[in-house]
């Protein structure tokens, strides 16, 4: 299934409820199992998360697989700290073979207009969290997340990739899979851009490049 060429903008969304009183707004919240899944030329804009792309745990079975992001603007995700979710362009949890490609993620996780919504560490341009495997991020424009650029806590491959004004470009493995799959966290980032590394706040000093840590294997060139 295609979702191709469509706009979604949060109006209404002010950080903390809509008008008609809901609180935490996505632009797409997959929760349910599927696969072969693209989302192309698309807008996404000014929700608490853009984009959600969230299965079960890797063993459960019903977790997601070959979801694709492509050529789409991914722009000005923010919410009230406290006040709900943390704030993502693009958060994917438990997806095995997701491709993020050639798309334009700006100013996702922060709002320095909305009260108590400003940059924190919790909030970033792209999360791909730890279950995830087979994850490729190439081509992709990113630019000012509160907090990093990409997280690519699963490992796999980022390549060509343009990152400017984040905090902390990208961070590589991280997380806790490499105990419970020994061998499995492994990462290859190659050809990509850093510039103009930037602070989170007075509080939280960053300008950081590449993290990488708890990998089994990485390779990273040019």
């Amino acid at each position: 299934i295609a979702f191709v060429g469509l706009h979604f903008e949060a109006k209404t969304w002010n950080g903390s409820m809509c008008i008609d009183g809901v609180g935490d707004q996505e632009g797409v919240n997959w929760l349910q199992h599927g696969e072969h899944v693209l989302f192309e030329d698309m807008v996404f804009d000014g929700y608490t998360t853009n984009i959600v792309l969230q299965g079960s745990s890797p063993n459960a079975g019903d977790n997601l697989a070959h979801f694709e992001v492509r050529r789409s603007i991914i722009t000005n995700a923010f919410s009230v700290h406290g006040a709900g979710n943390h704030s993502q362009g693009l958060y994917a949890a438990n997806i095995d073979g997701l491709l993020v490609e050639e798309n334009i993620f700006y100013h996702n996780g922060w709002s320095e207009t909305i009260s108590n919504a400003g940059k924190s560490t919790f909030n970033h341009n792209i999360y791909l969290q730890n279950g995830n495997t087979n994850d490729t991020v190439r081509g992709n424009t990113i630019i000012e997340g509160s907090s990093h650029g990409l997280q690519l806590r699963g490992g796999g491959m980022a390549s060509n990739n343009l990152f400017v004004r984040n905090p902390i470009a990208m961070t590589i493995g991280g997380g806790s899979e490499l105990a419970s799959y020994p061998g499995a966290v492994k990462a290859v980032v190659r050809d990509n851009v850093v510039l103009e590394g930037v602070d989170i706040n007075p509080s939280n000093p960053r300008g950081w490049g590449i993290i990488a840590s708890n990998l089994s294997s990485a390779q990273i060139t040019n």
